[in-house]
């Protein structure tokens, strides 16, 4: 069974970042910016130096501010998710998702 022509050109794939593309559904928009180097559970190390992202820790997320600078001390592999332990320097120990920091960058 061939398709029909017409209903192949009123078909396009949706491409984020092409030039027409429908803003209102790209998922980019709205997204927040990643300036540091996202990396996934199997690049961090124990001892490594990571920013939090955005709020963690605490009842309510605000223990640990966004920007905090910390030191990894234990990663954790979990059945239903992964988790990495960070000590902040403005004294608590969290456990948060690799998805709530990013590394140190720099030449150091």
């Amino acid at each position: 069974m061939q398709a029909d022509p017409d209903e192949m050109a009123a078909f396009v794939p949706f491409r984020p970042g092409q030039r027409g593309s429908d803003r209102a559904t790209d998922p980019g928009v709205g997204s927040e910016v990643d300036t540091g180097l996202s990396a996934s559970f199997e690049d961090y190390r124990e001892g490594e130096f990571v920013t939090a992202r955005r709020n963690v820790g605490g009842i309510l997320g605000g223990a640990v501010p966004a920007g905090t600078a910390g030191e990894i001390v234990n990663m954790e592999r979990g059945l239903l998710s992964d988790s990495i332990v960070v000590r902040f320097e403005n004294g608590y120990t969290e456990q948060v998702r690799p998805d709530d920091i990013k590394r140190e960058s720099g030449w150091f």
